[in-house]
């Protein structure tokens, strides 16, 4: 009978090894509820796999969308689909985020650059959607330039570093529409006033806020009302 050498019994061993991490790796699904906006468009005829089954999505623009659930591997990836020349479906993928078990996202698909005017691709963001004190009543800023953002509304004044967020809570007796600043700084040159208006409270719905921008210039700011069944959109 041969006798099996040493260094084939370490190779044995590295392999039973490696099939038993992909093994785990396989079984780690997670479990998890998001919604979607697009900044740019709706975005139809996508689809992504829920429990290994392909399930359509609609991303709309004017507010956030409804709820839905994933199951599967912390890379969450949406996708087209299409014919190959085999008469097989296929699913490119065209943009995809790591989740984690048990969170509750807000997913915002941004195009990308090279996107706007040729093969759809999106780069997401997720946020959190369940956090305690985001609740009615409350604007839940965003700060997505590169810039420090200094913010009044009413009487909160706050700052918020690039990146950052910030829940502003409103007393239930407020009714009244409030007064909104925002200034941008500018290092060197100090601080800029970039916006200001009057808004209304959310009165039984929160509202996020997203100060967006990836150049020199004057961000776009985007308001969305949002209650537990349904969402109206302001700008």
């Amino acid at each position: 009978m041969h006798k099996i050498k040493r260094p084939l019994l370490l190779l044995f061993a590295v392999v039973i090894s490696s099939i038993q991490i992909v093994a785990q790796d396989a079984e780690e699904d997670v479990t998890m509820t998001f919604s979607t906006l697009s900044w740019q468009g709706s975005i139809k005829e996508l689809l992504y796999f829920n429990n290994g089954a392909p399930t359509p999505i609609l991303i709309p623009n004017g507010a956030p969308g409804s709820e839905f659930t994933y199951k599967g591997p912390p890379n969450l990836s949406f996708h087209t689909q299409e014919i190959d020349e085999e008469g097989k479906h296929i699913y490119p993928t065209v943009a995809s985020t790591t989740v984690a078990n048990h969170q509750e996202l807000l997913l915002i698909f941004f195009p990308t650059r090279s996107s706007i005017d040729s093969v759809h691709s999106y780069r997401i963001l997720a946020l959190p959607a369940a956090e305690a004190d985001f609740t009615s009543n409350a604007f839940n800023f965003y700060n997505l330039t590169k810039k420090r953002l200094a913010i009044r509304v009413g009487e909160h004044k706050f700052q918020i570093a690039p990146g950052n967020s910030l829940i502003v809570p409103l007393a239930t007796s407020n009714t009244q529409n409030v007064d909104v600043q925002m200034a941008a700084n500018q290092q060197n040159n100090g601080w800029t006033m970039i916006y200001q208006s009057r808004w209304a409270p959310p009165k039984r719905r929160r509202a996020w806020v997203f100060i967006h921008g990836e150049s020199e210039g004057t961000p776009e700011i985007r308001k969305y009302y949002q209650v537990l069944t349904q969402t109206t959109h302001s700008q």
